[in-house]
């Protein structure tokens, strides 16, 4: 219920606020980073990006293991309406790229 909480939130704002920028950790760290240095022109050298591409190489909690997704096997029932409005914040994030 926390998580549809915060997603129904999500879709609230965007329908109140055009300046928004939807981002999904799927699209990979560097990918988010590039949209919000385009979305708020902050400026990085070659040196920031560097240094942040070299770091994303690895887990944000454990920082010397080298990072690799794990799926989960299924997505259980008592999700099926965070998943729903996940999705429909997907299109809108889809139709919303910089």
């Amino acid at each position: 219920m926390v998580l549809e909480a915060y997603l129904r939130q999500y879709l609230t704002i965007i329908e109140q606020d055009n300046c928004f920028l939807l981002l999904n950790y799927n699209e990979g760290p560097m990918p988010m980073i590039k949209k919000i240095v385009d979305f708020t022109n902050i400026p990085l050298s070659n040196t920031d990006t560097a240094i942040m591409t070299e770091r994303s190489y690895y887990h944000s909690k454990k920082p010397a293991e080298v990072f690799s997704e794990t799926m989960p096997p299924y997505i259980p029932g008592c999700l099926n309406k965070a998943m729903e409005l996940y999705y429909q914040l997907e299109e809108k994030r889809s139709c919303t790229r910089i």
